[in-house]
């Protein structure tokens, strides 16, 4: 049997405490909680690289810190992507992106054999909102109000703003099927069903929910959830989280047929199969929504950096287990490699996992680092399974906060708390000076984005 294939699921917005193997209760995950249960290793304290997607996916895709190599909004060169060094190793290497921000026009098809991008269907929808742009400032109170009517319009016709999770599986599967000289396949694909503006046409909230609104009030509500959620109702922040919860039900069913498909494509015991997030999504617990604010109003809350990591070994190589060691997203690639007996790059900051999975090593790192921004909006959470410092160089704020239930027991007046913020700040400067020279400042072109990708980064409230 040759080389094992490589199918990495990534899920936009996912939390870690919404799947019912880590102790949701909802029964909104039944497919992936089987995985988990009968042969999956289901890592427990897997860290983001960055609190968004364009700061995760470098992390995630490169094994590098965020902000590296000039910035996050695009995937620069120097970076060595994951498909690169498969590609190079005789896999036939398949990506499908359903967010804007992952596509060609930021570097995300380097060394891709195949790429499926959303934006390609964005490119052919309706350019209204295009036209528009030309006669009205987006910081104009018409813009905000049209641009409200529209989301309230699209809603009540159920338009889907990007492609489902069964639009996506349809995709896979053509690709799955692809004839390539029975090349080892390396195939990634993202979701995007959790997040907003969500895809009401796809969810049943009768089977998560009591609600009584109509898909116009639903509307309204996703409405005033782009510019403003602060002054959402509490009922109207419950339908938020009830939509959530079913959109993350129908997307795990439709996860569950994909797993089917695979089976009987008889791909799947000889398959790497990694189920993941880029980034997780605050529901209103300090009272924030989404994972979007930069600089000053940066967030590296646990409900966006604590994210679920599920990772199916080929057939016979490992039983299910639970791995609780602190690991970083940045582990990810390094893991898929080190499976297929593969080297890293040298610009790699990541760790395997297999030590862990084999039982080598108890713990595999002290530290994980989540970063985002550049220069004086730059951001850094440095995270131990204690404890979770931020510094902001934005807004000059530090902070230190208790993570176990170890940690919440000392006072932040202790001298044992404060001698911990200044170890870690200690920790952080010293990771800064290590790797001073691929900390630069933005110096990567900025790059024009056509009508199609600006239209759907609007659609997702990115614009």
């Amino acid at each position: 049997m040759g080389k094992p294939n490589i199918i990495l699921l990534t899920v936009d917005c996912l939390r870690f405490d919404r799947i019912g193997a880590n102790g949701c209760r909802l029964n909104t995950t039944p497919n992936l909680d089987r995985l988990i249960e009968e042969e999956g290793v289901n890592f427990t304290q897997t860290i983001a690289g960055g609190p968004s997607t364009m700061a995760a996916f470098p992390a995630l895709f490169t094994s590098s810190y965020p902000v590296m190599y000039g910035g996050t909004r695009f995937l620069s060169e120097d970076r060595t992507t994951i498909a690169q060094v498969l590609s190079q190793h005789s896999y036939t290497t398949i990506g499908i992106s359903s967010n804007p921000y992952i596509t060609p026009e930021f570097g995300y098809d380097r060394g891709f054999t195949k790429f499926w991008d959303s934006a390609q269907r964005a490119r052919k929808r309706n350019r209204k909102k295009v036209i528009i742009n030309k006669f009205l400032s987006k910081n104009s109170k018409l813009w905000k109000l049209f641009r409200e009517k529209i989301r309230n319009i699209e809603t009540r016709k159920k338009k889907e703003t990007y492609p489902s999770a069964e639009k996506v599986n349809q995709i896979v599967s053509n690709m799955l099927n692809f004839d390539d000289g029975n090349r080892p396949i390396f195939l990634w694909a993202h979701y995007m069903d959790l997040h907003y503006p969500y895809n009401l046409s796809k969810i049943d909230l009768t089977k998560t929910s009591n609600t009584t609104y109509s898909t116009k009030e639903l509307g309204q509500i996703l409405s005033i959830l782009l510019n403003k959620p602060k002054i959402l109702k509490d009922d109207q922040k419950s339908i938020i989280n009830e939509i959530y919860n079913a959109s993350l039900k129908y997307f795990d069913y439709q996860l569950g047929l994909l797993f089917k498909e695979m089976r009987l494509l008889g791909i799947w015991d000889n398959s790497v199969v990694v189920v993941t997030a880029d980034h997780g999504e605050e529901l209103f617990e300090e009272n924030r929504f989404g994972h979007g604010d930069e600089g000053e109003n940066s967030s590296f809350s646990e409900e966006l950096l604590h994210i679920p990591l599920v990772l199916k070994m080929p057939s016979l190589s490992n039983d299910k287990q639970t791995i609780t060691a602190l690991t970083s997203q940045l582990d990810i690639a390094p893991t898929l490699l080190n499976i297929v007996n593969l080297p890293f790059p040298e610009n790699w900051y990541g760790k395997s996992t297999l030590p862990l999975i084999n039982h080598v090593v108890p713990t595999l790192r002290d530290a994980a680092i989540t970063q985002r921004g550049v220069k004086d909006s730059f951001s850094l959470s440095w995270r131990t399974t204690d404890w979770k410092f931020i510094i902001n160089a934005f807004s000059g704020e530090m902070k230190l906060h208790p993570i176990s239930k170890k940690a919440k027991k000392l006072s932040p007046e202790s001298n044992e708390y404060k001698a911990i913020s200044k170890r870690l700040y200690t920790h952080i400067l010293e990771h800064l000076r290590d790797y001073e020279e691929p900390y630069s400042i933005e110096r990567l072109a900025r790059i024009e984005l056509d009508d199609g990708i600006k239209k759907q980064l609007e659609d997702l409230g990115y614009l």
